[in-house]
Order: C-alpha cells, then sequence, then structure tokens
C-alpha cells in the first residue's frame, strides 16, 4: 500500500485489481496479500469472471473468492457490504466479478444495489442507461418480482434513484427484514453500498451486514481522506475484514 491508503488498510489486503481484471501470479505474500501481472484484458471489460471465466482474466477473482469464503465459513458470515471512501473506486466492478465468481462454483448469490444516488449495478450487467425501480429495495409486498437473474446462481435487486431519503430506507424496519428473509434464500448476499466519506448510507448497510470490504483505488486516495474513512468507521465501531486494492 502506498502513504495515503496505509493510515486505514495497514495489512488487511485481500487482493489487488489491475486494469480492471484481476490477474493472479499464484502465490502470495507473507501478509497473504495476491500477487499481480499485467493483464491483456481490455480495460473497457467490466465483467472478465462472466467474459473470461477461468481464463487468465479472472484468476485472481477467483483466488479473492478463496479467500473471501474461508472468512466467511469462519464465522458463517452471510451478509458483506462492500465500499470504498471515495466514489469511482471500482467497488461495484469488483462487487459483482466477485458475486460471480462465487456463484460459479455454484453458490446461490444475491447482489443488492444500495446505492440509492447513483446505482450502478443494471449497467454492469445489462448495459447503459438500465433502470431500476425506484421502490424496488422497498417493495416487501412482492419483492420476488424485483430480483431478476443475471447468471446461474447470480440474482440482482436493483433499485433507482428514490423519493425520499435513503438513510431512511436503510434504517426500516422494512429492510431489516427483508434481509433476515433473504438470508435464507441465499448463500451470500453482497450489498454494493455508497462511498462512507459522502453518505451515511454505507454506514447503515454495514450495522445490517455480517462484515465490510473496502475497495481502494491506489495512488489517487489522499491522505485527509483515507483517514476521514477511518475515523467514520472507528466512530460507528466498524472494522472492515479487509480491502482490494484498485490500480485500474
Amino acid at each position: 500500500f502506498d502513504r495515503q491508503t496505509q493510515p486505514i488498510f495497514a495489512d488487511k489486503s485481500l487482493g489487488f485489481v489491475k486494469d480492471r481484471a484481476i490477474v493472479s501470479e499464484g502465490t502470495k505474500s507473507e501478509d497473504s496479500s495476491l500477487l499481480v501481472r499485467d493483464s491483456s484484458v481490455a480495460t473497457t471489460n467490466m465483467l472478465p469472471a462472466k467474459e473470461f471465466s477461468l481464463a487468465t482474466g479472472s484468476e485472481a477473482f477467483w483466488m479473492l473468492q478463496a479467500k473471501f469464503r474461508l472468512i466467511g465459513k469462519q464465522e458463517n458470515d452471510k451478509v458483506f457490504v462492500v465500499s470504498s471512501a471515495l466514489p469511482q473506486e471500482g467497488k461495484s466492478i469488483v462487487t459483482a466479478n466477485l458475486a460471480l465468481t462465487l456463484s460459479q462454483l455454484g453458490q446461490k448469490v444475491l447482489i443488492i444495489d444500495g446505492n440509492f444516488y447513483h446505482p450502478t449495478q443494471l449497467n454492469i450487467w445489462f448495459g447503459e442507461n438500465s433502470l431500476g425501480s425506484r421502490e424496488a429495495i422497498v417493495s416487501s409486498n412482492n419483492i420476488n418480482s424485483e430480483i431478476v437473474s443475471v447468471a446461474n446462481n447470480l440474482d440482482l435487486l436493483a433499485t433507482g434513484e428514490v423519493g425520499r431519503n435513503p438513510l431512511e430506507i436503510i434504517n426500516s424496519e422494512t429492510v431489516k427484514s427483508l434481509l433476515e428473509d433473504l438470508v435464507y434464500d441465499y448463500d451470500l448476499i453482497l450489498i454494493d453500498a455508497p462511498a462512507i466519506n459522502k453518505t451515511p448510507d454505507a454506514i447503515s448497510w454495514a450495522k445490517l451486514a455480517d462484515k465490510m470490504i473496502l475497495v481502494a483505488k491506489l495512488g489517487e486516495l489522499e491522505e485527509r481522506d483515507a483517514n476521514k474513512c477511518r475515523e467514520l468507521l472507528e466512530v460507528a465501531d466498524i472494522s472492515p475484514i479487509g480491502v482490494i486494492v484498485n490500480n485500474s
């Protein structure tokens, strides 16, 4: 890690993203960080784990999911929030590819797009200008109609911009009950949350989840932003299980 990311991430490395395709040398460093090499996959490809399956473009996504599954299995965790200190650090793409590799191993996985300000999961899976239901995540009466299949064993609960305070929705009994019901239907749930420094939504999602994972864009995260993220997490008594460093 560089000087900017060190304050909040220390030695909690889960993986390293290069050119949007995580690619592993197949070895680990002493602190269990994943090592990477240059990828031949085009930087515009957002789903290397889908397009290339077990080929070069997704090798380290498979190593990443192995470490991820080990962490979850140790404590029987099922709900994970993926966030970052700032927007545009690659967390949505990482969430999509991690979920896909987990589903390809036979686990039933659900992605929840928990970013009410800039939802992107539908765009990743179905292309630009895809629109989610504004009230999808609070449609508790018929939630199954709002969940769409994006791959074998992988579903998506998308959302659109809502007309009321997102924090009010996340902290509602409706969403709490929704998660409690969904854990019986899925082996793993990944929540794509907004940036920690920009909105309290990610913290609220983390309070509902079992664990949090951070994504950090190497070389662009300023020290003051890293420190602010650390302080917000400490105040909320949230300790992320690790970080995926994005160098795309």
